[in-house]
């Protein structure tokens, strides 16, 4: 493994793990990983927790990376830019350039944000559309079931132009399966050459740590491994698990509820060693209480709510962990 790991996040992704990223490297830290030879992360996302956790990785010489995640697009994204930075970049340039040449007033770059809010959305009305525009073509991208080349590449750039310029870089799915995020009215000018940098440092990083990236369900992914249970570290970090079901914050039209949470703590009960991370919920404190089990509370606030009273309430998350020796 090589020491170098890209300073900035690929593309942003709803629930990223890097305000725990102290916590996960301290757990990670205190386990023996010694006869460890496959990492799998079956909830990766935006890889902010492998990131972070990467340093103690390294310490050891595992044989696989596996990092997989149920979103078809962003694990074909990552693959791409692995294999085929140059194109991923040259079709970014050009979104980047038709969206700048929508913007016919430059000045607007200089504007602030929230005290000139108003002049800001006048000034972007046209980036706004082009948005849109480039929403709409990702979205019968995404319903092509066999892909060419040129249209793989195409859905990859535009995923990480949509990631850059949608409404706090949240990924979310309507019931039919369709990209929805709104646009973002940033006004920041766009600096091309640091998406171009990001991918490069990124393609660099996957293939000289041969990391493999797979698009499975987790339960399936789990039972390609189970014959390798107690030689696989794992962290799971499923979608949230609320009290109230109907409160659930869904992003994809595919929801991970309390059936598909308990379904996924009984199958782990086969592997000796992983990390969990989820809301405090008694389902998860009772799992995590048992023998070879153990778990801290973690707080946090609410930064992705709506509600502004909410923001400054604390919320608590569970960090469990099973270690058998």
């Amino acid at each position: 493994m090589i020491n170098e790991v890209p300073s900035r996040l690929l593309f942003k992704w709803i629930g990223g793990k890097k305000w725990l990223s102290k916590n996960l490297i301290s757990e990670t830290s205190s386990i023996d990983l010694s006869n460890k030879k496959v990492y799998i992360e079956p909830f990766v996302g935006g890889m902010g927790a492998f990131l972070a956790i990467f340093q103690e990785l390294k310490k050891y010489n595992f044989e696989k990376i596996i990092l997989n995640d149920v979103n078809e697009t962003i694990i074909s994204t990552y693959n791409l830019v692995k294999t085929h930075p140059q194109e991923i970049c040259d079709f970014t340039t050009k979104l980047e350039k038709d969206y700048d040449n929508s913007i016919s007033d430059k000045s607007i770059h200089s504007l602030n944000k929230t005290k000139d809010k108003e002049k800001v959305k006048l000034g972007l009305k046209e980036a706004e559309l082009f948005y849109k525009k480039v929403r709409t073509r990702f979205n019968k991208l995404k319903k092509i079931q066999s892909k060419k080349f040129e249209e793989k590449i195409e859905t990859a750039a535009i995923f990480l132009f949509l990631q850059d310029h949608s409404f706090n870089g949240v990924y979310r799915e309507n019931n039919s399966g369709e990209y929805n995020t709104p646009f973002n009215w940033d006004n920041k000018k766009y600096i091309i050459e640091n998406r171009h940098k990001t991918i490069n440092d990124y393609s660099t990083f996957f293939k000289e740590n041969h990391i493999e990236f797979t698009n499975l369900c987790v339960f399936k992914l789990l039972e390609e491994y189970s014959s390798n249970h107690s030689d696989s570290f794992i962290y799971l970090d499923p979608p949230y698990l609320n009290e109230n079901e109907k409160n659930e914050n869904q992003y994809n039209k595919d929801h991970f509820g309390l059936k598909e949470q308990k379904k996924l703590l009984k199958t782990l009960e086969s592997f000796d060693c992983f990390l969990f991370s989820n809301h405090l919920m008694p389902i998860f404190e009772e799992y995590f209480s048992k023998d070879g089990h153990s778990y801290k509370s973690i707080g946090r606030k609410n930064i992705m709510t709506s509600k502004k009273e909410d923001r400054s309430k604390e919320i608590l998350e569970i960090l469990g962990v099973k270690e058998k020796n």
